[in-house]
Order: C-alpha cells, then structure tokens, then sequence
C-alpha cells in the first residue's frame, strides 16, 4: 500500500470517528421502573442527568411515621412486654 492511501484511509477513519463520537453525544436515554414511579435519564457518557421518584412512594411511610411519633399517648402502640413480663 502506498503512503499517500494509507494517510486517506486514517483520515475517513478520524472523520468517522468524529462522527460517532458526535452522534454518542446527542443521546439520551431514559428508563423508569415500578410503572413509572422511578424515571432515569442518563446521556450518551453514562452521566444520569435527572432522576424523579414519585413522592407517592414515600407518602404512606411519611403518613405513619407522623401517626406514630404525634399521635396523642392513647393511640400511640403499646409496648409488647412490661416490666413484669418474664425476660426472654
């Protein structure tokens, strides 16, 4: 192979490159979980650029949570032994 063929060929192959590296670039992808609950976007270089979560998912434990530590002392659960209660 002459010279002159070999430095054409390494230069479509830099252009290609360059194109690939521009086309990786402009991607985006984004995936969810739980039915839409979790939604991931993640760009062409693997970095996440944005996470939702649905705050439905923590709405219930919040719910008890604030039951248990506000509720007046007769709602509050009792403890599940006494002190007269053998030990285990």
């Amino acid at each position: 192979m002459e010279v002159k063929a070999l430095q054409q060929i390494l230069t479509q192959f830099r252009q290609m490159q360059e194109n690939l590296q521009k086309q990786v670039e402009s991607v985006h992808v984004e995936a969810s979980a739980g039915g839409g609950m979790v939604t991931v976007k993640m760009n062409g270089q693997k970095q996440l650029t944005e996470i939702r979560i649905d705050p439905e998912i923590f709405a219930e434990k919040i719910r008890n949570c604030c039951r248990t530590w506000y509720a007046p002392p007769s709602m509050k659960p009792r403890a599940a032994w006494t002190k007269s209660s053998p030990a285990r």
